[in-house]
């Protein structure tokens, strides 16, 4: 059933432009759709801070003709304490709209919701956000209207690059990889392994993407396993300076990093860079991440200095190539505010911690391993201050992420349980 179940995704993408194809007509020119939900509350409070900004939608998005139906499924969440019922109220111009979408109720099992489902990276703006005082729901309004909005228009071709046009497992497995599903993308990624008419450059992919998954995990021993063998099919499939080549060397330089093996982080990351130089555009975002792990190094080693210069050149071109609230910028933010807290800079620290919750609120689903790591950070930062309070408040909350997505042995899951324990202690005093 799983198995099925893969290659049903892998072809939605697809299966949704030629529903689309000879839906559109019935639809209209301009229709308006729904989705209810509960969203965590302080997600809600960083999309409140957004109106006139953008919302990526990370994975495919089921949405109502009927407004009744998705208001039932807000008003679910209207007894919880620590979630906001919403109703996103979408209109969308059929002509313009770039991402397959279709009314599927006569294909689904519940028609009677008569459902809109829209193709992953499907993005909007944020028009306005009002709550419903009869119904006690908050009302997000949202528009989709295609080129005609120029910075809209450049987020969802990123998000199309990024995914690339096939949207095979591969593709599944990597949107999986940046949702933080894990042990889901492993799953589709081990059913591209079992295939035995899988070629090799394919093959040396999916050994990539499982490495990463488990680098995600904190399993090193087994993504060095799986991104050596990836290395091995490229050096012999590819050509010598092939940008695919240089990624893998980036994530073999990752795993030591993790490890603590500095030196072998460093050889892997030139390797990387000397590749990347030769292939890419001066500006490409490949080499913005190599830049960035470069000077996870220097900080590692304690050459703050030669950190800060690194992660400026990662950012730099970051700013340049990617959208505003891409997830690589936040990253950045984020290991220049680990840099500032090191160097005893606690408001510079806190400055850039912010940055990052502000732009992974927006980019990430609401229980994304970063988020916790975030949390953790600023957390560490009120600490240093000596405002335990404001520490602990921090800490739960990326607790509460971390006991939703890592395993109990992960790294950074049991740092956490260990700063609550130690704060705890701090104010019981």
């Amino acid at each position: 059933m799983l198995f099925k179940l893969g290659f049903f995704i892998r072809d939605l993408h697809e299966e949704l432009r030629n529903l689309q194809n000879s839906s559109t007509t019935r639809l209209g020119r301009t229709i308006t759709v729904y989705r209810g939900l509960g969203i965590p509350n302080k997600e809600f409070e960083g999309l409140q801070k957004k109106v006139g900004g953008l919302l990526s939608m990370n994975s495919f998005l089921s949405t109502s003709a009927q407004e009744d139906v998705a208001l039932h499924f807000a008003r679910r969440s209207l007894n919880r304490s620590d979630t906001t019922p919403v109703l996103f109220e979408m209109v969308i111009d059929t002509e313009k709209c770039r991402q397959p979408f279709s009314n599927i109720k006569t294909v689904s099992d519940f028609s009677s919701e008569d459902e809109i489902l829209f193709s992953m990276g499907t993005v909007f703006r944020i028009v306005s956000i009002e709550k419903l005082k009869k119904e006690g729901v908050w009302n997000v309004k949202l528009e989709l209207n295609g080129d005609e909005d120029i910075e809209l228009s450049v987020l969802t071709k990123h998000i199309n690059h990024v995914l690339g046009e096939s949207h095979n497992l591969n593709t599944l497995g990597t949107l999986l990889i940046i949702m933080g599903e894990n042990t889901k993308a492993e799953q589709y990624l081990q059913m591209l392994l079992d295939d035995t008419s899988l070629d090799q450059i394919a093959r040396a992919t999916t050994y990539n993407n499982m490495g990463l998954v488990y680098k995600n995990q904190g399993d090193y021993e087994k993504a060095l396993k799986y991104y050596e063998k990836s290395l091995e099919i490229k050096l012999i499939s590819l050509p010598p300076n092939h940008p695919d080549i240089a990624t893998t060397y980036n994530n073999i330089g990752l795993v030591y990093d993790n490890q603590g093996d500095y030196e072998k982080a460093l050889k892997y990351y030139e390797k990387d860079l000397e590749i990347s130089l030769i292939s890419l555009p001066p500006n490409h975002p490949d080499i913005a991440t190599t830049y960035n792990n470069m000077g996870l190094v220097y900080k590692n080693q304690g050459d703050y200095e030669k950190a800060l210069k690194y992660y400026e050149k990662s950012l730099e071109i970051r700013l340049i190539s990617l959208p505003p609230n891409h997830p690589d910028i936040a990253t950045t933010y984020n290991n220049m505010g680990l840099v500032y807290k090191n160097q005893g800079d606690y408001e510079k620290a806190l400055k850039y911690y912010e940055k990052d919750l502000e732009i992974s609120l927006i980019s990430l689903p609401p229980n994304h391993p970063d988020i916790a790591t975030t949390y953790n950070n600023i957390g560490l930062v009120y600490d240093n201050q000596g405002d335990y309070e404001k520490a602990l408040k921090c800490y739960e909350r990326a607790l509460s992420v971390a006991r939703k997505t890592l395993p109990l042995a992960h790294p950074t899951r049991r740092l956490i349980e260990s700063a609550v324990a130690t704060i705890l202690g701090k104010l019981s005093k």
